[in-house]
């Protein structure tokens, strides 16, 4: 965190998919275990900073069975 807040370090935070937008609650990437790894399956749009990023935070489900929450 110290040099993404200095600016030595270029984030991203990649969250947009194609056909649900920006909603959280409708993303369908994955990511499942496989051994002591996960493993990201599907799609992402509109990584602002993409190109140039140090480092990429995915957004992903793992566990699709689980309701969201705050929905309720």
């Amino acid at each position: 965190m110290p040099k993404l807040a200095s600016g030595e370090m270029v984030g991203a935070i990649a969250m947009t998919e194609p056909g649900t937008g920006s909603d959280l609650q409708a993303v369908a990437t994955r990511a499942d275990t496989d051994g002591d790894e996960y493993v990201v399956n599907g799609s992402k749009t509109f990584i602002s900073n993409g190109l140039q990023a140090d480092l990429v935070i995915v957004v992903a489900k793992t566990d699709t069975g689980e309701e969201p929450r705050g929905s309720r």
